[in-house]
């Protein structure tokens, strides 16, 4: 029988960087993959995103309201 860690895994993924004069921005993502044995589920989100500014890297998040919303 397969362990929870084998059904549910989450990743953070980055894209490629942008980059316009001194500024680079680069995306990041979240998923959550769920498996079982005749298919499965995967769910992405955008969580925020790398700014690097001549070497100073901050990390801007990205708020999703909708889950807020009522």
């Amino acid at each position: 029988m397969p362990s929870l860690r084998d059904l549910i895994h989450v990743e953070t993924q980055t894209g490629d960087p942008v980059t316009n004069g001194t500024i680079t921005v680069t995306p990041q993502s979240q998923a959550v993959i769920i498996r079982w044995p005749r298919g499965g589920f995967v769910w992405n989100r955008p969580i925020g995103v790398l700014v690097d500014r001549d070497g100073q890297i901050e990390r801007l998040p990205i708020i999703d309201v909708t889950r807020y919303a009522t």
